[in-house]
């Protein structure tokens, strides 16, 4: 999974900041069909590293060249709960701004949020019951008409405290 920052189009727009990119998942998919969530998938044979498979995901479902991402690190690892995933959310920028092109079939839209409008306002905090019973409290985003919820809200909430704590 990568979060991907835009430095490129916060400098020429400061109104948007510094904008992160979401995906809209399709709704004939598996797993999460019709979701708001961020580009990436599954290690395949090859990849070498989870950076280098969510790269490969990235330019497979919105077109983004691997060469024109620099990669900052990763976020520790995050279990999804009701698909029994483990993610390692990556974080890179982008080199020039690009425009994603969703491939229409993994990937069927792709918006940028920006980060200070998300670090600015708070998640909604919902008590949700997980498949094998128990009660937690999850963040949800709403912004600008879309709704981030679930295991993508919770690496969005990984990502703005790890943000908040070096600000």
């Amino acid at each position: 999974m990568l979060l991907l920052l835009d430095p490129r189009s916060a400098a020429g727009s400061p109104s948007e900041d510094l904008p992160l990119l979401f995906i809209r998942r399709g709704p004939a998919l598996t797993h999460h069909p019709g979701q708001v969530a961020f580009p990436g998938g599954a290690v395949a044979d090859g990849d070498g590293s989870l950076a280098a498979t969510a790269l490969r995901e990235t330019q497979e479902e919105v077109g983004i060249d691997p060469g024109q991402v620099a990669v900052l690190g990763q976020l520790s690892p995050r279990p999804i709960g009701v698909s029994a995933f483990v993610v390692t959310p990556v974080v890179g920028v982008l080199r020039r701004q690009l425009t994603p092109r969703p491939d229409g079939v993994e990937v069927v839209s792709c918006f940028w949020l920006p980060l200070a409008a998300l670090l600015e306002r708070p998640p909604q905090v919902e008590m949700r019951t997980r498949p094998d019973g128990e009660r937690t409290l999850a963040p949800r985003f709403e912004l600008r008409g879309h709704t981030v919820w679930g295991g993508t809200a919770r690496i969005l909430h990984d990502l703005l405290e790890l943000v908040r704590a070096e600000l």
